[in-house]
């Protein structure tokens, strides 16, 4: 399979500015081209696409049926995606969508297993297909001063919004539980179950409304516990005002040494700071050591569309070589079901086994 691949885009509310930026005028266009649209709303299909030429379509099971497309970015409201997905599969297009994908982690699995099965690839951007740049430099640190297990560690994800109730599913807290660690926590999530490599096995969260208008959270802390005894919290709120536009930290303890990133920081709307990775480590012998990692600002990062990987996986008809296995996604998944059980029950949720 040569040339770009032909993708559809359906959902335009986040689908739009997000694809007219990564690949209409970014560098996912080097690989991909847009060449359908779709929405329920006909007067925003048709206006997105007249602005890059495409077609519009207004169902999507009128868009799998045409024949030029190859792939669909599917960037619907959460819930039923996994069967949204489905159609896709059974049309025979390859889907990168958004995170998270599904609130049932049993039909996240499936769904992902069947894409496996047919040979269809399906890509999210959290957890991302291909390690990052700041997860392969965690992971050589590990192994290089032989850090031994997690032991626990605490990730940050702030960002400074007043928002107002808009109809959306940001609105519905079925849809949206503990929405400053689903809406942008679930990154930091994705992030720990991979950093910390073991099962998340229970999870306790706690979400407060401090000056959000909607009647979901704005302020959140999820902790979650792993089959190897380590433990992580992610805090998470929409109500962190100190200048910034987003700021991610977390600093992983191990048994011989701890890890810190950040924070993080985007000072201004898609201006993205270099950040340091400091690690610090005890020799067998008693002897403490330092070192600092400077990320380069043009690094894949946790959160990002691979649009390229997505393309290169979809010429080749199947999984990556070194793309991360999908129980990475249905954990994730199960860690957001228990985090919503726990929002009712007010204990500790068991987490369900991948």
């Amino acid at each position: 399979m040569s040339g770009k691949i032909k993708i559809g885009i359906a959902g335009l509310r986040f689908g739009r500015g997000m694809t007219r930026r990564d690949i209409y005028e970014g560098r996912g266009g080097n690989s991909l081209e847009i060449t359908a649209v779709c929405d329920f709303n006909r007067q925003a299909a048709d206006e997105y696409a007249a602005e890059i030429g495409a077609k519009a379509y207004y169902d999507l099971d009128e868009m799998l049926q045409d024949p030029e497309l190859q792939a669909v970015g599917l960037f619907t409201p959460p819930g039923t995606r996994a069967e949204l997905i489905g159609k896709c599969i059974a049309a025979g297009k390859h889907v990168l969508t958004t995170k998270p994908f599904e609130l049932d982690p049993q039909k996240a699995q499936d769904i992902l297993e069947l894409a496996r099965e047919k040979g269809i690839v399906v890509h999210l951007n959290s957890p991302n297909p291909i390690p990052t740049v700041e997860m392969a430099q965690v992971e050589k640190w590990k192994k290089e001063y032989d850090l031994g297990q997690v032991v626990c560690g605490n990730f940050e994800v702030m960002m400074d919004k007043n928002e107002v109730p808009d109809g959306s599913w940001y609105d519905d807290p079925e849809l949206c539980p503990a929405a400053p660690l689903y809406r942008i926590g679930i990154y930091a999530v994705n992030d720990m179950i991979q950093l910390f490599d073991a099962r998340p096995v229970a999870a306790v969260c706690v979400d407060s409304r401090i000056r959000t208008g909607r009647p979901t959270a704005d302020n959140a802390v999820l902790t979650v516990q792993f089959e190897n005894g380590a433990i992580g919290t992610v805090q998470s709120s929409f109500c962190v005002g100190n200048g910034d536009v987003f700021i991610g930290s977390y600093t992983i303890h191990f048994e011989r040494g701890s890890i810190c990133r950040g924070p993080y920081v985007v000072r201004e709307e898609g201006a993205i700071e270099k950040y340091d990775f400091t690690i610090r480590w005890r020799t067998k012998d008693g002897e403490q050591h330092s070192e600092v990692y400077h990320c380069p600002k043009e690094a894949d990062r946790s959160g990002n569309y691979e649009w390229e990987y997505f393309a290169e996986a979809v010429r080749k008809g199947g999984a990556l070589d070194n793309e991360i296995p999908i129980e990475r996604i249905s954990n994730g998944v199960a860690v957001v079901e228990a985090m919503k059980k726990s929002l009712k029950s007010h204990r500790i949720e068991e987490i369900k086994p991948f």
